[in-house]
């Protein structure tokens, strides 16, 4: 308990130094969803030291870890694939939606990743086939909004509320004559 606020007064603080070593301490022995969460947070600070190689390093490290449907893992599953695909690398980006599709507990958060999996390998940039890359590479109609999509509560918050599902405006009825 004591390292974890530790490990949030360094990020404050940014002592990025100090917060990696504070993970480094927090891994050892752990195993579980507190190894999960650890290596999420050291994603974390490396890419706030703009050390994104490392961060996307640790984040690889997420895919084997269990239990599979962990937020901390899912989250970091999320910026792995933002991050390939800011590098162009389509098929690892629709390989690691899929795991989340696969695994998420949430069912908006599952879908969506399915559809950004789906949407990446129709671009024609998976699967060996070489078509022309699109304006953009990714259909218009794929979900664009995945890395808005949260998996795990705010440090700050309680539990995650579900978002609101959207409003679809209702179709206007005809007046009727008198």
């Amino acid at each position: 308990e004591a390292l974890w606020e530790l490990l949030s007064i360094q990020k404050e603080r940014k002592d990025f130094s100090g917060a990696l070593q504070t993970i480094d301490k927090l891994m050892v022995g752990s195993d579980g969803e507190a190894t999960i969460e650890a290596s999420y947070r050291k994603g974390e600070v490396y890419l706030m030291m703009d050390r994104k190689d490392d961060a996307l390093s640790v984040w690889e490290g997420l895919v084997a870890m269990n239990p599979k449907g962990s937020a901390y893992r899912l989250q970091g599953l999320i910026q792995l694939g933002e991050e390939y695909e800011k590098r162009k690398e389509n098929c690892d980006a629709a390989s690691v939606y899929d795991d989340i599709g696969r695994n998420s507990p949430q069912a908006p958060v599952a879908t969506a990743a399915r559809e950004r999996a789906k949407g990446l390998k129709a671009s024609g940039a998976c699967g060996g086939s070489k078509a022309p890359k699109s304006k953009g590479a990714v259909p218009e109609d794929a979900p664009q909004d995945l890395d808005k999509t949260q998996v795990m509560p705010d440090d700050e918050a309680g539990p995650a509320e579900k978002a609101p599902p959207k409003k679809v405006p209702a179709k206007k009825k005809p007046a009727e004559k008198k």
